[in-house]
C-alpha cells in the first residue's frame, strides 16, 4: 500500500514537474509582440503593399468586416488591395489591451485611417479591431480578426 502511495507520488511530480505550463498574463499593449507585428502591418498598408499586409495573417486566417467573411490569407490581401485601390491611406493602431497564453493571444485595438474619395476629399475612417493571434513558425500571425466601424472620436 505503502508503493503504492508512493508510486501515486512519483507520477504526480513527474506531471507537475515536467508537464510544461504556460501562464497566461497581460502584457503593456505599447510593448507586446502584437504591437511589434502592429508597426509591420502599418508599415505595410501605408506603402500600399498588400501582399506584406496579407503575410502577417496565418493561411487560414479569417477577418469578419462589415462587408462579410474573408477567409485565408489570399481573399484577406485581395480585400487589403481593393482597400487601397478605394484610397485607404494613413493607417494608424493604437493597442488597448493585449493578453499572452503561450502561443495564442488577443488584442483590441483603435484604428483610424483615412480615404480619399474619387473627388480628391479626403474622409477619416475609425474602427475597433479584435485580434486572435497564433504563433506560427516562430512568428506571431493573426489568425483570426474582428473589425468594427466606429464613429469618430469626441
Amino acid at each position: 500500500m505503502i508503493r503504492s502511495i508512493l508510486g501515486r507520488i512519483f507520477c504526480a511530480a513527474v506531471v507537475v514537474f515536467i508537464v510544461p505550463t504556460t501562464r497566461a498574463e497581460t502584457v503593456d499593449p505599447a510593448s507586446s509582440p502584437f504591437a511589434v507585428v502592429g508597426k509591420q502591418y502599418i508599415d505595410a498598408y501605408n506603402r500600399k503593399e498588400a501582399a506584406a499586409v496579407a503575410a502577417l495573417f496565418a493561411d487560414d486566417a479569417v477577418r469578419v468586416t462589415e462587408r462579410g467573411i474573408i477567409q485565408g490569407r489570399e481573399a484577406i490581401q485581395k480585400a487589403t488591395e481593393a482597400g487601397l485601390e478605394a484610397g485607404g491611406h494613413d493607417l494608424r493602431l493604437r493597442y488597448h489591451h493585449t493578453h499572452v497564453d503561450g502561443n495564442t493571444g488577443w488584442s483590441v485595438a483603435e484604428v483610424d485611417f483615412s480615404v480619399r474619395g474619387k473627388d480628391g476629399s479626403v474622409s477619416p475612417m475609425y474602427a475597433f479591431a479584435t485580434s486572435v493571434w497564433v504563433r506560427d513558425g516562430g512568428a506571431w500571425k493573426i489568425k483570426g480578426q474582428s473589425i468594427v466601424n466606429a464613429p469618430p472620436p469626441k
